[in-house]
């Protein structure tokens, strides 16, 4: 369904066409668009793999084309990196692993010796692993000043009042502290109410309701959709056998299945147990890399992504310039972005300091083609994020030029100004003023 909307509506060309600037990601910047009508036929390819997956003809095969050619997607450009779609990455690795294939699927039918109706418990484990993880950070990230005061969910609501029927209860207060502290004890719960039998049900109903929630309130795409299918994997893996066996009137289906299968030798329960323990621990460390960076990672964006930090800022930048200086000469003079970016990606770029950077280098690479050695370049830019007040994102007195992105040693970059941490009374400002300052954000 993804790639049907990619492909129907454009995206593949407006967004990853060839030849335009593209905010790429430190150490995949060889992650490119394909020349000419490549990524329609790699949007096509994907989607024929995504068909292998779902009914399991050349199974692994089948994942690992889409593993790959779903990540290099949005690797292409930062502007399109959200949780969702890095989630749907990894699940998408982790199934070229998981024997889901072996009982109801095409490969299961062509080779008989495939089949069996039972799978290693670590795979269902750590599919479970990945489903919880967004959940659990997720919920740790909201544990932030701009959340607990309700000002993000404050502007979230107020963008959304106009587009539903229950937007005047996006205005009241009662409605901003509810959905504020839900969402927050939500992500903090939900896994362990899972886990546990005695709240299992009750955690059902509150996935169910949250994620359908999500899906009315907020435009991000399939997510909700894709943890409500997830969501059956928390209960007991015997649960299809008894409800065809209750829908089908066949209580022999529901019978508990004897099964045995040759166990891995004690070398190979070693190496599974080394890769699964490399891969939980890359997926809990990585999201904890943005307590080695001074500053708010929400407005520098430093260690922001693959952390699961969703719905916890406001972000905009409305005034954009940049300025172009020649040394040898003295003449200054602003370019237009426009002219070497689309829409989308420079409003993206704009709020994102690392993607300033590249974007003040890609356009000096071309300034000194033609002719100018020595140019300089400089971004002036006011962001505003959540209830603080507009500010300077980049510092509009450093050369671009002469700063690089790194990694480490872990020190907020000089060309990015701190955000201050003044915040506005933003439950005391009346609803004319936050209509002001919701149309400036716009």
């Amino acid at each position: 369904y993804e790639m049907y909307r990619f492909i129907s509506r454009g995206w593949y060309d407006t967004y990853f066409g060839p030849g335009q600037f593209h905010i790429t990601f430190l150490w995949f910047e060889w992650v490119k668009p394909w020349p000419g009508d490549g990524m329609l036929v790699h949007c096509w390819v994907m989607a024929i793999a995504a068909g292998g997956v779902m009914l399991g003809v050349m199974y692994r095969f089948s994942a690992l084309v889409l593993f790959l050619l779903w990540t290099h997607l949005w690797l292409i450009d930062q502007s399109w990196h959200n949780n969702h779609y890095y989630f749907m990455s990894l699940v998408a690795f982790l199934m070229i692993f998981v024997p889901v294939h072996r009982l109801w699927s095409v490969d299961a039918l062509w080779r008989p010796k495939l089949r069996s109706p039972t799978a290693p418990v670590w795979a269902l484990w750590l599919i479970r692993f990945q489903i919880g993880v967004p959940y659990c950070f997720g919920g740790l990230a909201k544990l932030y000043t701009d959340w607990l005061y309700g000002d993000v969910v404050r502007l979230m609501l107020f963008t959304r009042s106009d587009e539903h029927v229950l937007g005047k209860y996006f205005q009241e207060e009662w409605g901003i502290w509810f959905f504020t502290y839900a969402g927050l004890l939500f992500d903090l719960l939900i896994v362990p109410s899972l886990l546990w039998r005695r709240t299992r049900w009750f955690a059902l109903g509150a996935m169910v309701i949250f994620n359908l929630s999500n899906a009315y309130m907020f435009s991000i795409g399939i997510f909700p959709w894709l943890m409500l299918a997830a969501t059956p994997l928390f209960l007991g893996p015997s649960w299809p056998r008894k409800a065809l066996s209750v829908m089908l009137r066949r209580p022999q289906l529901a019978h508990t299945v004897e099964h045995e299968s040759p166990a891995p030798g004690i070398r190979a329960r070693r190496v599974i147990l080394a890769m699964l323990g490399v891969y939980v621990a890359v997926q809990l460390l990585v999201p904890l890399r943005h307590h080695l960076y001074p500053g708010d990672p929400n407005w520098t964006n430093e260690a922001y992504y693959f952390a699961w930090r969703m719905k916890l800022r406001v972000k905009s930048a409305k005034e954009i310039a940049f300025v172009a200086t020649d040394p040898a000469t003295g003449k200054t003079g602003p370019f237009d972005p426009r002219k070497h970016t689309t829409g989308r990606t420079l409003l993206e770029m704009a709020k994102n300091p690392d993607g300033v950077l590249l974007f003040a280098h890609h356009v000096g690479e071309k300034l000194r083609a033609m002719g100018h050695e020595d140019i300089e370049i400089r971004a002036l830019i006011k962001c505003r994020m959540n209830a603080h007040p507009k500010q300077w994102l980049i510092d509009p007195k450093v050369d671009l030029l002469k700063r690089k992105l790194r990694i480490w040693p872990p020190a907020q970059g000089d060309w990015i100004v701190p955000l201050n941490p003044k915040r506005l009374k933003a439950h005391k400002i009346d609803k004319e003023r936050l209509r002001e300052l919701m149309k400036d954000m716009k």
